[in-house]
């Protein structure tokens, strides 16, 4: 599975997880972008230095709690939170293509 699929997969899962209620501050175009930049994220995460195991993972949370905060200020700081560490385990559980 490559990694844009991965982390479409990822963040789709963690929104139904979360329910009907916390997804409600999104609209449908939201969640789409929301997901979208996920595996846009994922994509540039090869690209990413790494000086020290684990920074590629670390900036693509990172780049995806930004996006989330500009973005989707609606969304509960714990469900933005989640989404971003789904982003960073997709990263991680892929270094083969991450690399």
């Amino acid at each position: 599975m490559s990694l844009t699929t991965a982390a479409k997969v990822e963040v789709l899962s963690v929104l139904v997880r979360a329910g009907r209620e916390a997804r409600a501050p999104l609209t449908p175009h939201d969640c789409n972008t929301v997901v979208e930049t996920s595996a846009h994220l994922a994509e540039i995460a090869p690209t990413l230095p790494e000086e020290t195991p684990g920074d590629r993972a670390r900036a693509t949370r990172s780049a995806m709690e930004l996006f989330l905060s500009v973005d989707c200020p609606q969304l509960a700081l714990e469900l933005r939170e989640e989404l971003a560490r789904a982003v960073e385990h997709v990263v991680v559980r892929h270094p083969a293509t991450a690399a």
